[in-house]
């Protein structure tokens, strides 16, 4: 459990990111599970510049963290050289990714997020798949492919009880073993807003049952 480590809002994951840098001594890769990203340029600044070396100071990264929202810290971890890459597997896209190296994986079975919100019963099974074996592996692929990589989750990707017992959880068991780091964010209020309806779910629960499959 001491690979495990829990922020309220996802961008105050960068810290735990950072530290992760430094011990490894180099950029990995970063593979997270999340409901919706907004993988913007850091700050909404196209002008503002990000130390290239920023990753040694931790001062710099928590000054950061004061003024990054959302999901901006996935830029800023790029240019500072916190990681090399990330792959991101979402429910929705609302946004162009703010660099190449950051790849949004949006299943096309999911519906556009106001149908979602519209009509949440007919995907409801699909919603429960999210953690099984068939669905992460048509996202993810090969783990191998990733080298050394951090597993980052945002609490909002779970949408419904059910997905936290996937029938078969082996690929899921298999990102948190080979993973250098796992991050958890919490984001009570998204987990609140999304959960399908007639669903009690809490971030707190979502966490319980996630440290489960450790």
């Amino acid at each position: 459990m001491n690979r495990l480590f829990t922020a309220e809002n996802h961008h105050e994951v960068l810290p735990f990111w950072s530290a992760c840098r430094r011990e490894k001594q180099k950029a990995l890769t970063v593979l997270t599970l999340d409901h919706h990203t907004d993988v913007v340029r850091a700050f909404r600044d196209e002008q503002r510049h990000v130390p290239a070396e920023a990753w040694q100071d931790s001062r710099q990264v928590t000054a950061a963290v004061r003024e990054l929202r959302h999901d901006e810290h996935f830029d800023w971890a790029l240019r500072a050289g916190i990681i090399r890459e990330a792959f991101i597997v979402s429910h929705t896209c609302a946004t162009v990714p703010a660099d190449e190296r950051l790849h949004v994986l949006c299943d096309p079975l999911w519906p556009e997020e106001n149908e979602l919100f519209r009509t949440p019963e007919l995907y409801r099974s699909l919603a429960d798949s999210v953690l099984e074996t068939a669905y992460l592996f048509r996202q993810f692929g090969d783990l191998s492919r990733y080298g050394e990589f951090i597993l980052d989750i945002d609490c909002d990707y779970i949408l419904t009880a059910k997905a936290l017992s996937p029938r078969d959880g082996t690929f899921f068991r298999s990102l948190i073993r080979q993973a250098a780091m796992v991050t958890v964010s919490l984001e009570k209020d998204w987990v609140r807003l999304l959960r399908f309806p007639g669903e009690t779910l809490t971030s707190g629960e979502i966490l319980q049952h996630l440290t489960s499959f450790f």
